[in-house]
């Protein structure tokens, strides 16, 4: 789609995309070294008022993208002030469809009655993408879920990415909580529309979403999180007058913050908990949510303890030469069948990229075919730099990739022993992983075991349980004491800096190294 996008002289692209009501991602935040965000500029307007490609953008783009027009928005800068012509894509990211019931105790649904308010709002506000779910207490039913990919994308892929940007440039906590609450307040709008509903019969909105999230959607200054002692604004469940904070809502309807357990351990985790039912488990269990940070709990009834790991971003498919967010035309999937090398893409597009679930089952493919050794050396036939899953295409690969995944593996892997260790439990007496999120969604858990990301004691425990952060915000809708309970279980999780814990540095370089042949030869039976 063609955008008219109008630009001071010296902004960037990228600068005037965030000023407007276009959206690109940016997982770099505009700083130049991911060579993701990507337009294609008219050559007309191209002419009159951009600088011409600098010799460091041009590094990053090929000669066929140069000579159509391509330009990366975080480097082309305005030589003048005007409109430009641009196509920015479709960047629509595949979200699991969540099928969502809800149970309202009397208590709350007497109330609902009483007041004449029976509708509520559960919403996660996840870094890449966010849910909005509007329900009816007094009719005990879910109404309807919108998903969409995170408007807040072109200032980052990240949550560090973002709190930089807040660090860098006065306007851009003021421009992000704009740009978040346009969001959810138009998704609320459209479901009410969509069901015949009107706003004054809102009694609340429900929010989780990891701390940092939190703090931008109500224009709270995240940059205490960025640096020691990693302080932030609040941690506390929060009640406050959502038209107070930009939304087209009434002034009767309030909006709730659930409660976060640390800078890194957000509400998103408090609400996993309640929804997974950890926290009343009689063994010890696993709750794991991996993306850019990966952060995961491990307890049961009597202790939790929680911790967070830099995973990065190649999970989302970010610093990886050619890797996506989950988008159509994204590899997803991928492995070896009676015709050899298969993979798909979502939406059977054409392939323009790789994701993470597909990233993980091709690094488990060059590993069980040998391609790959246990260190992530690539032996490639005739001496091939580059794996390409359809040598037609441009897109593969390379040594770098597969180092950036190892590290974010690694992460996670040196996370989950750490944990285990402050439990004092061996790995093998985990009894269930709770996979939540998109990202865990659409994993194979095969492939996570083959490339050691998860370690071989929990083959067969692994389930994916969905958008957990959205499934706790809706339970403390439906249940009079849900807020109270995730506030005690955030009390209860005692969290671990990994940052400090000589265990994590000496089993990270370990976690980094793909599973020998013998384990991957035990996992097979």
């Amino acid at each position: 789609m063609i955008s008219q996008l109008y630009g001071l002289a010296g902004q960037t692209l990228l600068e005037a995309i965030r000023r407007s009501s276009h959206e690109l991602r940016a997982p770099c935040a505009g700083r130049g070294t991911c060579g993701k965000c990507r337009v294609l500029v008219h050559a007309a307007s191209d002419s009159a008022f951009l600088e011409s490609p600098s010799s460091i953008e041009l590094e990053q783009l090929t000669s066929g993208e140069a000579s159509r027009g391509v330009r990366l928005a975080c480097l082309a800068r305005f030589q003048a002030t005007g409109e430009v012509a641009v196509e920015l894509g479709d960047d629509g990211i595949a979200i699991p469809i969540e099928q969502l019931s809800v149970s309202v105790d009397l208590a709350v649904q007497y109330a609902a009655i009483e007041s004449g308010h029976p509708l509520s709002i559960a919403i996660d506000i996840g870094t890449t993408t966010l849910a909005v779910c509007l329900v009816d207490i007094r009719a005990n039913a879910v109404l309807s879920v919108r998903t969409e990919a995170n408007a807040q994308k072109s200032w980052g892929s990240d949550v560090v990415s973002r709190i930089q940007s807040v660090r860098d440039d006065a306007g851009a906590l003021a421009a992000m909580q704009r740009t978040i609450v346009h969001q959810l307040d138009r998704l609320i709008h459209e479901q009410l529309k969509l069901h015949g509903r009107r706003a004054d019969e809102l009694s609340q909105v429900a929010v989780a979403g990891n701390t940092t999230m939190l703090h931008l959607l109500v224009g709270a200054d995240p940059s205490g999180m960025a640096c020691l002692p990693f302080r932030p604004v609040f941690l506390e469940s929060r009640c406050l007058q959502i038209c107070e904070y930009g939304f087209k809502l009434p002034s009767a309807c309030q909006l709730v913050l659930l409660p976060a357990v640390s800078s890194f351990i957000g509400a998103d985790i408090s609400a996993g908990v309640l929804a997974t039912g950890l926290h009343r488990s009689e063994g010890m269990e696993l709750l794991l949510d991996i993306g850019t940070n990966g952060e995961m709990v491990l307890g049961n009834a009597q202790a939790m303890f929680a911790t967070a790991t830099a995973a990065g971003p190649a999970f989302e498919g970010a610093q990886i030469t050619h890797g996506c967010p989950g988008i159509a035309g994204a590899l997803d999937h991928a492995g070896s069948g009676a015709e050899g090398f298969w993979y798909t893409t979502i939406k059977d597009a054409p392939l323009r990229g790789i994701c993470g679930s597909g990233l993980l089952d091709l690094i488990a493919w060059l590993r069980r075919r040998g391609l790959m050794n246990e260190t992530g050396y690539l032996d490639l036939p005739d001496g091939e730099k580059v794996f390409r899953p359809d040598p037609d295409l441009p897109i593969g690969l390379d040594q770098r990739d597969i180092r950036q995944l190892q590290l974010a593996k690694g992460a996670i892997a040196a996370g989950i022993t750490v944990l285990c260790k402050h439990a004092g439990i061996a790995m093998g007496d985990i009894t269930r992983v709770h996979l939540a999120g998109g990202f865990g969604y659409f994993m194979r858990p095969d492939s996570a075991l083959d490339i050691g990301l998860l370690p071989p004691d929990l083959h067969g425990k692994v389930r994916a349980v969905g958008n957990t952060a959205l499934k706790g915000a809706l339970l403390t809708i439906a249940c009079a004491e849900g807020i109270s309970q995730c506030t005690a279980i955030a009390a209860a999780i005692e969290t671990v800096d990994l940052a400090t814990d000589q265990a994590f540095q000496d089993v990270f370089a370990d976690c980094m190294l793909f599973p020998a042949d013998e384990e991957l030869a035990l996992l097979s039976n």
